[in-house]
């Protein structure tokens, strides 16, 4: 299975791929601010996949166990 991240949130995660690019190569510190909003949002993202991924699943565990499946 693919997973995909709409295309105007690609779109804006390339800005923070520049904003590093900036720090590893051109020693520019990024603006106040940035480092937080990029934290929050690939913190925002690893939730998306993985703890939607753990609810479902323990969803379906739940679901199976009302049913009499283990």
């Amino acid at each position: 299975m693919k997973l995909l991240l709409p295309e105007n949130i690609v779109k804006n995660l390339h800005g923070f791929r520049f904003m590093g690019n900036r720090a590893a190569h051109e020693l520019e510190a990024p603006v106040s601010g940035e480092l937080q909003v990029a934290i929050d949002l690939i913190e925002d993202i690893l939730n998306y996949f993985y703890d939607l991924d753990y609810k479902a699943r323990l969803f379906g565990g739940l679901n199976a166990a009302q049913k009499g499946n283990p």
